[in-house]
């Protein structure tokens, strides 16, 4: 972990790309105990901030994409009944930790990817709105921060603004296809609304 550039990211990003399966059998035919889905939360996590290489698809290799595979993972997990409010934060804060991390603009879906992150915890039944709204509230802000100094624009911060805004325009467009949206889960569709209209 945290090498750039070699081929050792493909055992790590393809064995995130297979826990999702079990993440999703969890969700189906529960066998995780609570004390496993913890650990099991909370290495994802640290799998999603320590990996250097994101790059996506390499001519030559073909696909690598560490962030859309961990993203995956993280999609099933949110659609876990044994998700706690506190990890539903956490996996916000880590959708736009990695979004501002990676120091370039995604170009090879990962928005997308981490988007369904977003609408999973979105459709929870216990859905926690008040951190998703202290999450997504001071994202508008941010972005207008990013043109204070007219056309001077720092290119980091340019590329972790324009990551979440893609992302959230893809968690709005999933959110918006969906025909059976709980209450809050349409209520949060229409804050990424206007939060995106502002950015």
């Amino acid at each position: 972990i945290g090498e750039r550039d070699t081929d050792s990211v493909f055992r790590r990003s393809f064995s995130a790309l297979n826990l999702s399966v079990l993440a999703a059998r969890d969700n189906q035919v529960p066998f995780l105990t609570q004390n496993e889905f913890d650990t099991f939360v909370d290495r994802v996590l640290t799998y999603l901030a320590d990996e250097k290489d994101t790059r996506g698809l390499e001519r030559g290799k073909g696909w690598i994409h560490a962030p859309a595979h961990t993203a995956d993972v993280l999609k099933f997990l949110a659609r876990n009944p044994k998700l706690s409010p506190t990890q539903q934060s956490r996996l916000l804060g880590a959708v736009a930790a990695k979004a501002a991390a990676v120091g370039h603009t995604f170009v090879w879906g990962e928005d997308e990817r981490l988007a369904q992150v977003v609408r999973s915890l979105a459709r929870r039944q216990d859905f926690d709105a008040a951190a998703f709204n202290g999450w997504i509230e001071p994202l508008g802000p941010t972005a207008r921060q990013l043109w204070a100094n007219g056309p001077a624009v720092d290119p980091d911060r340019f590329a972790a603004v324009q990551n979440m805004k893609s992302i959230l325009r893809a968690a709005f467009t999933a959110l918006s296809a969906d025909t059976d949206l709980p209450a809050e889960a349409e209520r949060a569709r229409l804050k990424i609304l206007k939060i995106v209209s502002g950015m």
